[in-house]
């Protein structure tokens, strides 16, 4: 049993002084028996009844008349007394008396003797029927029996004496009142106070128009007869005709406004008391109370303590010897039941006792309430007594908090007032909430959740501290007195950090005693080791010779609590203490403090103490461990259970923990805090900080488990190999090694994501981390692929499988970053994304090197679960269809439900979104070189297509050109066909577009080269000069091939078929993208220009080549030849500058004169003569009858020629914007042919709006066009018959040698 502490209220027994006042027990001891002996409860009463007088009578209390016909007032049965009855309650309970002095028949001496006869039978009856009585009162003050009775003996004689010799003095100041009635029309009323002791009668002034009067008047008194009473009644003056009427018929002029009834015999020593005051008949209006001060000096009496200081002296002793001496420290909790069960103390004898002394002396029930509390307050630990101590202040806080209607008077008035002694009272309530908050700071060692009576006690104490509380705040009226609940919750949190350090410096030895008693120990090593060897006895004994030793030194070691520098398992065992006690306040403790639903839960309260300790040390350890600061460490918090400094450098130096490890204990931290700390209402609306504490040591695992995802895919890829790039499966189109590649990431990955990491920052350094891994590891993968590609092109199968592999990490890397956090798309937009565009969308225009998206959702859902072989094999394709798409939809709506939350870092979506385009990248390039290995046969196709289409003559018809295509068209779709047909079986629908793609860029690339613009090895201006001189042709030798409108028809129907059939039915390129494609502009461009002249094709190569020479820059116009202008910018290493003069004429024939005025330093080296001169040739159509080119004379070795030579061209009809002049310098050779020097081109439209003006020339070594030029002059090569057409591109192919003049 739980002894009083020491600490606690050791207060209470010093100031319990009357257990060792001997005078004063003595005193108390004879006024018991006096009490006892003839009790008030044997005092005989009046017994009323309503009366009718017969003759005018007189009220025996207020000697007024009894008015009235019939039943005018009360008569005693007894001694027949008549009283009004607003009086009967006045009169004095002294029937016993009155009876005898009726009964006897002669003087005062007789009556007395009568009266006295009568109290020795009452007290020899109750000698006789209560001996128990006053051998207890004898036990209790450890009185002799032979003292005893005599005591008894001088008691019954006093008790006689007292009826005829008792005297007393008393001095009554009537101090004031408050809340009292209004009885004027005022509102208020005018008070004055008579106070009446036996016949004498004595009034107080009048207070005027005041409720709350203060009078303080003194009146002193002579009493002679112990059972007289003090009548005190309040009135409101009156002076009016109204009181004066009254005051004839019933001697009453003003308004009653209260009464207070005091027995003498309950008065003793000084008082200083509020009473409240009380109607005296059931009409009676009433409020208020009134103060007094009373002294009172009994004449032959030692003038002791006050009656109450006697009876607190009766109740502690009576306390002490029933706990401390017959009951052993225990206190004895009396049965009693009803409301009134709180005012019983004691068995029934020692009840009796009590109350007869407060009865006789004037002790109020709540002094008697307020003295036991205070005698249980020492001990106030022991089983059942928090129970009652919350019951007596509870009902204390109700007397004094809730006071009734008639009174007005102030909870903390009312309190001071309080014999007991508000100042003593409150010091006691005090002391005892600090031993609370103590004993509820260790409540779980107090307070054991084991014990079903300690956690009831558990709560009663709590209601204790709750009902004191209520006393600061609702009788003291406190302003702001400490709450219960948080209070409590204070005590809670001492609790919990007394038990965490606790549980932290004793962890190993908790734990092995909690949890592991049920285990038994592990075999040693040793022992197996001697099971096994046989063959090696000799060294195996010098090995576990050594073993042992070792063992012995660790032995002798004690084992260290704290956390040991060889690994980690501290924390598990110290989060697994902290789940145990969190369990057990959650379970236990929760249930029992249950007072403060809304403000307190033990369990969470537990929860949120035990985490931020925890939190606090976690969090430190893994900083230092992570990186050692010795001067943080020192400077560390108080709180810190963690002070071994050796341990973290000991660490440092040796790395014991592995990053496993840690990832381990991050998991058991996240369970921790998931379960019992992320819904506390502390933690709601906060990020947790646990996952940074682990960053450092998962991003070291991370770069562990790179290394072993590039080990595992170096690993999974040569068994690929070995095993030739087979298919996983019928469905699966790639191989094994994507698939465990990406396994070995997703395993990875699945581990981050169990980390559950609620912190957006660091998950974010999770992805960018991981993000870099799956770059490392598919880049990799994919460069030891892009080695061997080339090799494996010339196979059947096996180059299809490899880009299938890249499509497919490609898939599983959009699935990886949809996981990762990236945004995924929904059901529809994916359906919609699958869908077949309509022909006259114009939204994709596809280049090269852009990322088919489309084809990649459409890849998501068709190959999602083609790595798992052999559910595929099982199932039928359309069951595993369905299945798909069913889980395709619970992953939208899953990841739609957490996309607010779960958005993926930019710097890690940006890595992953360059990893996809590094991929379709890697996928292009093995696309094209595939595609590429069947381009010498496709070339060979095209020479069979242009062998047959050449063949096909007469003139263009369109209705027989499908068939005619379908023919020429018969090589090229026989060896498409047997080649797509297995690439259509092999490839995935990406992959196969892509090659798709290349094809078709090949062929149409095949198709101009080798029918519409047919092209040597040579290079394309001496092909185009070889072509203008007739003397070359692709075949060898024969006549160049020009396409005739037919045949142009033919290709034309041609290009739709091929349309078609790369289109496949919508199954393969999209129409699109096939419109749009360049290559197919430019062929069509080819062929438009076929049919046009060569007049239309000058003018177009006119007007569309601006930049022939230095990109068009570089002239300068001036309005003659002696201004000189700068040297023009954007030309670099000029070769000369020519000088012309240009005059526009205006008239029917639109002419042009040309002067050619000088060439100015030529840069030409020859070792021979140089010889000069300037060709001018007009350039535009409709020029065929005119004379289109002029030459001037030659100049020996000059490099600046002046020449001032003048021509005159004629312009055909169309503008001057078709129009242009071409000066090319050349050197004069006799023998053989002129050599170019250099050459310029000035565009007519550039100085037709002048009509003469000099041009300034840069020389350049040759005429550059684009493709549209190049295109024409292509065109106009294959026309040998025409002369223009010749002349033309002989001039545009011209060149300036490179070995110049040597």
């Amino acid at each position: 049993m739980i002894q009083s502490r020491k600490a606690g209220l050791a207060h209470t027994l010093a100031t319990r002084t009357s257990l060792k006042d001997e005078e004063l027990k003595n005193h108390v001891y004879k006024k018991s028996l006096q009490a006892l002996i003839y009790p008030i409860s044997c005092t005989t009463p009046h017994n009323f009844e309503v009366w009718t007088a017969t003759t005018p009578t007189y009220c025996y209390e207020c000697e007024g008349l009894l008015w009235g016909i019939a039943r005018q007032g009360m008569r005693c049965a007894e001694c027949g007394v008549k009283v009004h009855e607003k009086c009967q309650e006045l009169l004095n309970a002294d029937c016993l008396q009155r009876a005898a002095e009726k009964s006897s028949k002669t003087g005062a001496e007789d009556r007395t003797q009568h009266i006295i006869m009568a109290m020795k039978d009452r007290m020899k009856i109750r000698e006789r029927n209560k001996p128990e009585i006053f051998e207890e009162i004898r036990k209790v003050f450890d009185i002799s029996k032979m003292i005893h009775a005599q005591h008894m003996k001088f008691i019954k004689q006093n008790v006689l004496d007292g009826t005829s010799k008792w005297s007393a003095k008393i001095t009554i100041n009537v101090v004031s009142a408050q809340g009292l009635q209004a009885k004027d029309r005022t509102g208020s009323s005018d008070p004055y106070v008579t106070i009446q002791v036996g016949k004498t009668k004595k009034r107080t002034k009048t207070i005027y128009g005041n409720l709350n009067p203060v009078w303080e008047e003194k009146f002193s008194f002579e009493c002679h007869n112990s059972s007289d009473r003090i009548k005190l009644r309040v009135w409101d003056e009156d002076d009016d005709i109204k009181s004066r009427v009254k005051q004839r018929l019933k001697r009453e002029s003003d308004d009653f406004l209260g009464q207070s009834i005091i027995e003498v015999r309950t008065l003793s020593g000084e008082m200083d008391v509020w009473y409240n005051l009380e109607k005296r008949t059931d009409k009676s209006a009433v409020s208020g109370a009134i103060r007094l001060q009373i002294s009172v000096e009994i004449e032959g009496e030692e003038k002791v303590a006050p009656y109450h200081v006697q009876y607190t002296c009766l109740h502690e002793n009576m306390f002490h010897y029933f706990t401390d001496v017959e009951g052993g420290g225990a206190v004895k909790i009396p049965g009693a039941q009803g409301d009134d069960a709180w005012k019983v103390y004691f068995d029934e004898v020692q009840q009796e006792i009590v109350d007869e002394f407060a009865m006789r002396y004037g002790i109020e029930s709540i002094y008697q309430a307020m003295t036991h509390f205070s005698c249980l307050s020492s001990k106030y630990m022991l089983s059942g007594v928090p129970a009652v101590m919350s019951t007596l202040l509870a009902n204390i806080n109700a007397f004094y908090a809730h006071p009734t209607a008639s009174t007005n008077v102030s909870a903390p008035a009312r309190f001071a007032a309080s014999n007991f002694g508000r100042d003593r009272f409150v010091k006691l309530l005090d002391q005892l909430h600090n031993s609370l908050r103590i004993d509820l700071s260790m409540y779980r060692n107090n307070f054991p959740a084991s014990s079903k009576d300690r956690l009831h006690d558990l709560k009663s104490t709590v209601d204790l501290l709750t009902s004191i509380t209520f006393f600061r705040m609702k009788v003291l009226e406190l302003q702001s007195p400490p709450r219960a609940a948080n209070v409590v919750r204070d005590c809670v949190k001492a609790c919990l950090n007394s038990t965490y350090e606790y549980i932290f410096n004793n962890c190993l030895e908790l734990f092995s005693r909690q949890f592991q008693t049920a285990v038994q120990p592990p075999e040693p090593e040793k022992k197996k080791k001697k099971e096994k060897a046989d063959g090696d006895e000799e060294e195996d004994d010098e090995e576990e010779d050594e073993e042992e030793e070792e063992e012995k030194k660790e032995e002798s070691q004690p084992e260290e609590q704290g956390p040991s520098i060889q690994n980690l398992e501290f924390w598990p065992k110290l989060i697994t203490l902290i789940v145990s006690i969190i369990e057990e306040d959650k379970n236990a403790y929760t249930a029992i403090i249950n007072q403060f639903p809304q403000e307190l839960n033990v369990g969470k309260v537990s929860a949120e103490v035990m985490w931020m300790l925890f939190a606090q040390d976690m969090k430190y350890a893994l900083e230092v461990l992570d990186q050692i600061d010795h001067y943080r460490w020192n400077n560390a918090p108080v709180t810190i259970r963690i002070r071994g400094v050796n341990f973290y450098a000991e660490h440092e130096k040796h790395k014991l923990c592995k990053t496993a490890d840690y990832m381990n204990l991050h998991f058991k931290v996240k369970w921790l805090y998931n379960e019992y700390v992320k819904d506390l209402p502390a933690f709601t609306d906060t990020v947790p900080e646990y996952p940074a504490w682990f960053l450092q040591f998962v991003l070291a695992w991370l770069g562990e488990n790179e290394d072993v995802s590039m080990e595992f895919m170096h690993g999974a890829l040569e068994r690929d190999k070995r095993e030739g790039f087979q298919q996983t499966s019928e469905h699966a189109l790639f191989s094994s090694s994507v698939v465990d590649i990406f396994t070995q990431l997703n395993q990875s990955f699945e581990i981050i994501k169990k980390l559950d990491c609620p912190d957006p920052t660091v998950v974010a350094q999770y992805n960018r981390r991981f993000a870099k891994t799956i770059t490392k590891v598919l880049l990799q993968y994919c460069a030891l692929l892009s080695k061997s590609f080339p090799s494996y092109c010339e196979k059947e199968k096996i180059p299809c499988v490899l880009m299938n592999n890249i499509q497919q990490m490609r898939v599983l890397l959009e699935k990886m970053f949809e996981s990762m956090g990236a945004k995924q798309l929904t059901a529809e937009e994916e359906r919609l994304e699958n869908e077949e565009e309509p022909e006259e969308c114009d939204e994709e225009v596809i280049s090269d090197n852009e990322q088919v998206d489309d084809d990649m959702s459409e890849e998501s859902k068709s190959c999602c679960s083609d790595s798992d072989g052999s559910e595929a094999e099982k199932k039928d394709k359309e069951k595993q269809e369905d299945t798909k798409s069913k889980e395709s939809k619970e992953e939208v709506n899953k990841t739609e439900a957490t996309a607010a939350t779960n958005q993926m870092d930019t710097e890690a979506a940006n890595i992953l979104n360059e990893l996809q385009v590094k991929l379709n990248t890697v996928l292009d390039n093995f696309s094209t070189i595939f595609a590429k290995s069947f381009q010498a046969h496709i070339i060979g196709c095209m020479r069979q297509v242009a062998e047959i289409l050449y063949q096909i003559k007469g003139p263009p018809k369109h209705d027989s050109a499908e068939a005619d295509a379908d023919v020429m068209l018969r090589p090229l779709m026989e060896f498409l066909d047997g080649n797509l047909s297995i690439f259509a079986d092999i490839c995935e629908k990406t992959v196969l577009k892509r090659i798709l793609k290349d094809l078709w860029k090949i062929v149409l690339s095949s198709l101009e080269k080798t029918i519409i613009l047919p092209q040597s090895n040579d290079s394309l201006g001496a092909q185009l000069l070889t072509a203008a001189k007739g003397l070359s042709n692709l075949k060898g030798g024969g006549e160049a091939k020009t396409l005739t409108p037919k045949q142009c028809i033919i290709i034309d129907a041609g290009l739709e078929t091929i349309k078609q059939y790369f289109h496949a039915g919508g199954n393969g390129l999209k129409k699109a993208f096939v419109e749009k494609s360049p290559e197919l502009a430019s062929l069509r461009y080819a062929l438009s220009l076929y049919s046009q002249s060569t007049d239309a094709l000058i003018k177009t190569f006119v007007t569309t080549q601006r930049s022939q020479v230095h990109n068009g820059m570089g002239i300068r116009i001036t309005g003659n030849e002696k201004i000189r202008p700068d040297r023009g910018s954007g030309v670099e290493k000029p070769i000369g500058e020519g000088v012309l003069q240009i005059d526009m004429m205006s008239g029917k024939e639109r002419k042009v004169n040309i002067r050619v005025i000088a060439v100015n330093d030529i840069k030409w080296q020859t070792s021979g003569m140089f010889r000069p001169f300037v060709e001018v040739s007009m350039v535009g159509p409709f020029l065929s009858d005119k004379k289109r080119k002029f030459t001037t004379k030659s100049k020996n070795n000059s490099w600046t020629a002046k020449f001032n030579e003048s021509f005159q061209f004629i312009l055909g009809k169309e503008s001057t914007d078709c129009y242009e002049l071409q000066v090319t310098v050349k050197d004069y050779c006799f023998g053989r042919a002129d050599r170019v020097v250099g050459m310029a081109v000035i565009q007519l439209r550039d100085v037709a709006d002048r009509k003469t003006c000099v041009c300034w020339c840069p020389l350049g070594q040759r005429i550059y066009t684009d493709e549209t030029g190049m295109t024409v002059m292509r065109i106009l090569s294959q026309r040998p018959t025409d002369e223009v057409a010749k002349e033309f591109v002989k001039l545009k192919s011209e060149i300036r040698p490179v070995e110049e003049g040597r």
